[in-house]
């Protein structure tokens, strides 16, 4: 039986055989505040543009807030080579020690042509049958460029708060409920984390670095690959 500990100091005595993950086959994660609603099914604003044979075409203006990668309205831009959701293998290393990875799925948000909010949802620190709920890591307004190359590159490093997960999460196939007050994040004071990652031929790499050494004395290094 998976069992739920709500007591933070249990993660102090947590040792090398730790693994960190986003649990759960979610295929579709729900997108951070932003809903088909806001923007009226898509019927957005339209502007006029020219092209150079004088012809009238619309250009659709984004809703505010958050919004698909995919829109019209990045096209040409370098969010406009991203997706919404990635399933990729998540690797973590705990003050050095490598730990089980695992396959999870991460969300993306356009907020502009540059920049991305990236979700990485429901963190456990999983201990043989007991689970520590860490919470879900919303990273804003990630910085993307795209190099010479045509390599998009991924920049963040901010102070952030950990914010908690779903009520209802699934861990090995077995549905967990999750009280609003078992996830640690939102108990925690603004952490540093640091994010650099790449979009290059098709592969998304993402190097995080989740900094509780002035909290619990752990940075928590992950990587998220597509590869």
């Amino acid at each position: 039986m998976i069992k739920i500990n709500k007591n933070i100091l249990t993660i102090l005595a947590i040792t090398g055989t730790l693994t960190l993950s986003s649990c759960g086959d979610q295929p579709e994660i729900t997108n951070l505040g932003y809903t088909p609603e806001a923007i009226g099914d898509n019927n957005w604003t339209k502007d006029i543009k020219h092209d150079e044979g004088g012809k009238d075409e619309p250009t659709p203006t984004p809703p505010e807030g958050e919004s698909d990668p995919k829109d019209p309205y990045f096209a040409g831009t370098p969010v406009s080579h991203f997706n919404k959701n990635y399933v990729g293998t998540v690797s973590v290393e705990i003050d050095g020690n490598a730990l089980l990875p695992s396959r999870e799925s991460v969300t993306i948000m356009a907020t502009d042509g540059t920049h991305i909010n990236f979700a990485l949802k429901n963190f456990i620190l999983n201990e043989e049958d007991t689970q520590v709920p860490v919470g879900t890591v919303r990273l804003q307004d990630v910085e993307l460029k795209e190099e010479a190359d045509g390599t998009i590159t991924l920049r963040y490093d901010k102070d952030t708060q950990i914010i908690h997960g779903d009520p209802t999460i699934i861990i090995d196939g077995e549905e967990i409920d999750v009280p609003e007050d078992a996830w640690l994040g939102p108990m925690l004071p603004l952490i540093p984390i640091k994010l650099v990652g790449t979009l290059k031929d098709g592969v998304i790499n993402i190097d995080i670095d989740i900094n509780m050494e002035a909290t619990l004395g752990q940075i928590i290094n992950v990587n998220f690959n597509t590869k």
